[in-house]
């Protein structure tokens, strides 16, 4: 997805740019706040599904749902800014 590696070309540093300036546009402005909630605590902190639904106060099975439905939030606004230089 993002490579920004040492060594990598001033456009993939640039194609890299966008899909992240992009990536949290979405997720700033495409998605509820629980979608947002979920999101950063399974996909960046780890917290288990189990245990983010004891917290949130909910069945494993609505926060199960939040995932592919960000996905989708996210994927329909960046869709189109990663494939701009091909």
């Amino acid at each position: 997805m993002v490579t920004a590696a040492r060594g990598a070309s001033p456009d993939e540093h640039v194609a890299d740019s966008e899909l992240l300036a992009a990536l949290q546009s979405a997720i700033a402005e495409d998605l509820s706040v629980h979608q947002r909630e979920v999101l950063v605590a399974v996909t960046l902190n780890g917290v288990p599904i189990d245990v983010l639904a004891e917290r949130l106060k909910t069945t494993r099975g609505a926060v199960q749902v939040s995932p592919p439905s960000c996905h989708s939030s996210i994927s329909d606004s960046t869709c189109c800014t990663s494939s701009s230089g091909s």
